[in-house]
């Protein structure tokens, strides 16, 4: 692993994660008031990424490539679960659980595209 890697790690996940947080306050503010646990569940999601975005700042390009390495491992975590989430969200908009929301299906699948890992 080299210095590339590091870098490009680095750059990869400040951008995604900055996109996550979108995506997390998008869904929260699509949220009808009465869906508090989606709606905590979004804000959820809006620390992890906030977190991970703010880790990233803390780590240099002579930042040891492993502790990337083991950094993405947690990165790549998140992002699995927040795709889980708005799978869950957008199964519950299909399936009219989720009257009177203002997150619309197509933008949801599209943001659970944008957070699909290649291992799935």
């Amino acid at each position: 692993m080299s210095n590339e890697f590091v870098v490009r790690s680095l750059d990869e996940i400040r951008f995604w994660s900055r996109i996550m947080k979108e995506h997390s306050l998008f869904l929260k503010l699509g949220f009808r008031c009465e869906d508090t646990l989606l709606i905590q569940e979004a804000n959820h999601f809006y620390s992890i990424f906030e977190q991970i975005e703010d880790t990233s700042h803390s780590f240099t390009e002579a930042t040891d490539p492993e502790q990337i390495r083991r950094f993405n491992i947690e990165v790549h975590s998140a992002a699995s679960h927040i795709w889980a989430f708005k799978r869950k969200v957008l199964g519950l908009i299909i399936q009219c659980k989720l009257p009177g929301a203002n997150n619309f299906p197509l933008l949801v699948d599209h943001t659970s595209r944008e957070a699909k890992t290649p291992t799935r």
